[in-house]
C-alpha cells in the first residue's frame, strides 16, 4: 500500500495575507535574483523563480513535481502578499497625496505661503504596480538644503559664462571650446540630483546661459563674485575652477562615498537630518 503524502497547504485567503514573513521575504528575494544558465548553447540571463518553474514542467514531465510543488506553491503565497502590500501602499499614496492638495489649496486661499506645505502634493508620485515615494522635500530643514543645491546650480551656470568670457584662448580652439566646461559639468551633475520639480531643463539652462552672455565682462565679474558670497564662500575677482580633468577625478573619487551614505540612510544606520547635512560637508571639503 503506497504512503500518501501529504498536500500542501492551501493558499490563505487575500484578508489573511496581511505582511511578508521573513522566510517569504527571503524567498521572494532568492526567486527574483538575477543569474546566467547555459540554454540550448547560449548563455541566458533570468531569475531563480523562472528557473525553479522551468524545472517544475520538467520533473511533471518526468513523472512527481511534489517538492516543486511545495516551493512554487510558497512563491505564489508570498507574490498574493506582495501584491496586497503594494495595493495598499498605491491607496495610501493616492489619499496621501488629496490630502496634501487639500491643505496647498487651503493655503493659497488663505494667501499662505505654498511652500509651508510639505511634503508638495506634486512630490508625491505614485507608481503602480510598485507603492508611492516622495520625491522632494519632506520637511522645513530639508527644503533649506535642497533651495541651497539650487542656488549653487545657478551660481554654477554663472561661472561657466564668466569663465568663457575670461578664456585667453580663441572660442573655436580646442582649449576655447573647453572654457566654462568644469562648472558646466557640475551644473549637471546637481541638476540632476534635484526632484523632478525643481530641476532646469537644458532649455532653461540654455536661456539662463544665454541672458548670462548679454552682461558686460565687468558686470559677470561682479555678479558671479556677489554668487559665490550669498552661498558663504568668498572667491576673489575673476577666479576660475579646477580643470576639467582634475574635477572629474574628484567626482569620481567622491561617488563612493556619497553611495556609501546613501546605503547607511536606506539600512537606517544614519537617520537624523543634522547627521546627514554633516556628512554631505565632509564629503564636500574633501
Amino acid at each position: 500500500m503506497t504512503r500518501r503524502r501529504k498536500a500542501p497547504p492551501a493558499t490563505s485567503s487575500e484578508t489573511e495575507l496581511v505582511s511578508l514573513t521573513p522566510i517569504q521575504q527571503t524567498l521572494l528575494e532568492e526567486a527574483d535574483r538575477q543569474i546566467t544558465i547555459l540554454s540550448e548553447g547560449r548563455e541566458l540571463k533570468t531569475t531563480v523563480g523562472n528557473v525553479v518553474i522551468r524545472k517544475l514542467l520538467q520533473t511533471a514531465a518526468n513523472g512527481s513535481s511534489h517538492a516543486l510543488g511545495h516551493t512554487v506553491k510558497a512563491i505564489t503565497v508570498a507574490q498574493q502578499v506582495r501584491q496586497n502590500v503594494i495595493k495598499e501602499d498605491v491607496a495610501f499614496g493616492l489619499r496621501f497625496k488629496e490630502h496634501q492638495q487639500r491643505l496647498l489649496d487651503e493655503v493659497i486661499k488663505r494667501g499662505g505661503d505654498p511652500e509651508s506645505v510639505l511634503p508638495h502634493p506634486d512630490d508625491i508620485v505614485i507608481i503602480e504596480g510598485t507603492g508611492y515615494r516622495i520625491d522632494g522635500p519632506a520637511d522645513a530643514e530639508q527644503l533649506l538644503v535642497l533651495k541651497d543645491n539650487c542656488r549653487r546650480r545657478n551660481v554654477l551656470i554663472l561661472q561657466a559664462i564668466l569663465e568663457e568670457r575670461l578664456a585667453r584662448a580663441p572660442a573655436d580652439s580646442p582649449a576655447g571650446l573647453f572654457s566654462g566646461a568644469t562648472p558646466l559639468v557640475l551644473v549637471q551633475f546637481l541638476n540632476e540630483g534635484l526632484p523632478a520639480r525643481y530641476r532646469m531643463s537644458d532649455t532653461a539652462i540654455i536661456v539662463a546661459m544665454e541672458r548670462y552672455r548679454r552682461l558686460t565682462k565687468r558686470e559677470l565679474l561682479k555678479h558671479v563674485r556677489k554668487a559665490w558670497a550669498t552661498l558663504g564662500q568668498s572667491r576673489p575677482r575673476g577666479w576660475i575652477m579646477p580643470p576639467l580633468g582634475e574635477t572629474r577625478r574628484r567626482i569620481e573619487r567622491l561617488i563612493p562615498e556619497c553611495m556609501d551614505l546613501y546605503a547607511d540612510i536606506r539600512t537606517g544606520k544614519v537617520t537624523s537630518d543634522r547627521k546627514i547635512v554633516e556628512r554631505i560637508g565632509r564629503i564636500a571639503r574633501q
